[in-house]
C-alpha cells in the first residue's frame, strides 16, 4: 500500500513539475506576442482537454512530460495565415532565449517560493553556524552495516585525523590552505573540494594556558586563544562518497549534525532574504557537483540520471 502511495506522490510531483516548466514557456510567449497553440501535461492518449480562447489545454495519461505547442517554433513550421506574423521564429533573438529559458527558470522560483515558506514554518538549515567543533571521534571508518554503525569500539590501525592532530571539543576552525573558514558549511565544502589530499589546518582554542597539541604548531598568541596549525589528511568513506576530518558541529539531530548546521524559523520578512540565499546555495551545490563530473572527480554515471533516479533519491 505504502509502495502504491509512493509511486501515485511521485507522479504528481513529476506531473506538477512539467506543468509549472511549461508554464513558464507559455507565460512569456504570450507575454512577447506569440501565439500558443497548446498547452498539455503528460504524453499519449488525451484524457480531455478545453480550449479558452486560442489555447487548447489538456491532460494525457502518462504524467512524465508535457509540451507548449507554440506557432512557428523554427522556420521549417507549418503556420496558417493568421499565425504568421506571430509565428516565434519572426521575433527578434533574445526574445525566443528567454521564452526557452523560462521554464527552467519557474524552477527556481517555485523552488524559492518552497523555501520561504519552509523558511516561516519549519525553519531552514542555519547557514550561519561557527565552525565550532563539538565532539573529535577517537577515530573514522567506514560501516556498512547497522553493527558496525552503532559499534564505537576503534580497531587498531583505524584513522583519526582530527584527534591525531590534537584538535578538540571548543576549538574553532579559522582556515584551511590558507581558505578562511567562517562558517560550518563552508568547513564541510571546503573538505569535500580538497579530497583526500593533505591540508593545512589552522584552528583557535580558547584556553591560552593550553600546551601545545602533539603533531601541531604554534602559530600566534591572542587575547581570545591560541592559534595553532596542523597538517590533516582526510579520511575517505567509500560507503558515502565523503571525506571525514573526525569532527561534529553542535547540532541535536543526527542529520543536522551530518551538514553541520541547524534549523532555524524566520519572520514573514526576514524569510524573503533567507530564501534566496538557500536557493542560491542549492543552485551552487549543483553547479558544484557538475564542475566535479566534468574534471573527474565525480561519476555522471552515479549523479545522473532519468525519473527512475529521481524516485530513488526522493
Amino acid at each position: 500500500m505504502m509502495f502504491a502511495l509512493g509511486v501515485v506522490a511521485f507522479a504528481v510531483c513529476i506531473l506538477l513539475s512539467v506543468a509549472l516548466h511549461e508554464c513558464g514557456h507559455m507565460w512569456v510567449a504570450r507575454g512577447t506576442g506569440m501565439k500558443v497553440r497548446r498547452y498539455f501535461v503528460g504524453f499519449g492518449p488525451t484524457v480531455f482537454s478545453f480550449r479558452r480562447g486560442e489555447t487548447e489545454y489538456g491532460l494525457k495519461w502518462l504524467p512524465l512530460g508535457g509540451f507548449c505547442d507554440i506557432a512557428g517554433m523554427t522556420a521549417l513550421d507549418e503556420v496558417t495565415p493568421d499565425e504568421a506574423s506571430r509565428a516565434m521564429w519572426r521575433f527578434k533573438t533574445w526574445k525566443r532565449t528567454v521564452v526557452l529559458a523560462a521554464g527552467s527558470f519557474t524552477h527556481f522560483v517555485f523552488g524559492f517560493i518552497v523555501l520561504y515558506l519552509m523558511a516561516v514554518t519549519m525553519g531552514l538549515p542555519n547557514l550561519a553556524a561557527k565552525p565550532v567543533i563539538n565532539t573529535v571521534s577517537d577515530c573514522v571508518r567506514s560501516a556498512t552495516t547497522a553493527e558496525e554503525w552503532n559499534d564505537p569500539t576503534c580497531r587498531p590501525g583505524d584513522p583519526a585525523p582530527a584527534k591525531s592532530a590534537g584538535l578538540r571539543p571548543g576549538d574553532r576552525i579559522l582556515a584551511i590552505d590558507s581558505i578562511a573558514i567562517g562558517f560550518w558549511n563552508e568547513l564541510v565544502e571546503v573538505v569535500q573540494q580538497r579530497g583526500d589530499r593533505p591540508m593545512r589546518v589552522r584552528w583557535l582554542r580558547p584556553d591560552t594556558s593550553a600546551a601545545v597539541p602533539e603533531g601541531a604548531v604554534l602559530v600566534a598568541r591572542r587575547p581570545d586563544g591560541v592559534v595553532y596549525e596542523a597538517t590533516i589528511r582526510p579520511y575517505y568513506d567509500p560507503e558515502a562518497n565523503r571525506y571525514f576530518l573526525g569532527i561534529a558541529a553542535p547540532t541535536p539531530q543526527l542529520l543536522m549534525a551530518y551538514f553541520g548546521v541547524q534549523r532555524v524559523r524566520y519572520g514573514i520578512g526576514a524569510a524573503l532574504l533567507a530564501g534566496v540565499e538557500e536557493t542560491w546555495t542549492h543552485t551552487r551545490v549543483i553547479l558544484t557537483s557538475l564542475r566535479r563530473m566534468v574534471t573527474g572527480q565525480e561519476s555522471f554515471r552515479e549523479n545522473v540520471g532519468g525519473p527512475i533516479m529521481i524516485a530513488k533519491v526522493t
